[in-house]
């Protein structure tokens, strides 16, 4: 772990550390609920350089496919699960900084 205190860290900084390093979050009983790296989560998952290059190539699929309605369907359904992601690893994100500061005031008071 850096030793660098979060206080002297910048957003970006504080980031960077928190994508490099496996995030493990528990329950009230200790167990583990998820563990995962987040450079992982956000490791791009596609060809498409940017978001209008995706529209464009749903809209040509949909157009081409046989049944467009269910393309579609299937397609947004796959948007929220990675809209999902990225609002938890958003979360976890806010969860690790407030754990270092949390870590570093005990730190303080010993």
């Amino acid at each position: 772990m850096n030793s660098t205190s979060s206080a002297t860290m910048t957003e970006q900084e504080l980031f960077a550390r928190f994508v490099d390093e496996k995030f493990v979050r528990r329950g009230k009983s200790g167990r583990i609920n998820r563990a995962y790296f987040p450079s992982m989560a956000l490791a791009p998952t596609s060809e498409y350089e940017d978001l209008n290059e995706f529209l464009e190539q749903v809209a040509k699929e949909a157009a081409a496919s046989d049944d467009p309605a269910n393309h579609l369907i299937e397609i947004a359904g796959e948007l929220k699960g990675y809209v999902d992601l990225l609002r938890m690893v958003a979360f976890d994100f806010q969860v690790f900084k407030d754990r270092l500061e949390e870590n570093e005031t005990q730190a303080g008071a010993a």
